[in-house]
């Protein structure tokens, strides 16, 4: 991952802008930029922020949400894990029964 280095007054669409360019390559399942820029805009300091509106699969994150999010997202995978581990256990039970 390439960083981009912060300037002064340095606005967060021109962030997001070339960070698209520099990623756009890539085929990936969600984004998050972790960015201290403009530290006075509260739409920013409130948490998490879907920008995918204008950025596909895109969201804005200050440093403090991120592990939050690694967590959130950690523990969605487990429980998705949890349930397909399930299905494929009644599937193979539903072979079983028709199979006598």
């Amino acid at each position: 991952m390439k960083m981009i280095k912060p300037q002064r007054k340095r606005k967060m669409n021109i962030s997001l802008k070339n960070w698209i360019k520099i990623d756009v390559r890539r085929i990936v399942s969600m984004r998050f930029l972790v960015s201290l820029l403009e530290a006075d805009n509260e739409l920013y300091n409130n948490g998490i922020v879907d920008v995918s509106y204008v950025y596909e699969k895109m969201y804005v994150v200050r440093p403090q949400f991120f592990i939050p999010i690694i967590t959130l997202l950690r523990n969605a995978a487990l429980n998705s894990l949890k349930y397909k581990q399930e299905l494929a256990q009644n599937e193979r039970a539903t072979i079983r029964y028709y199979t006598f």
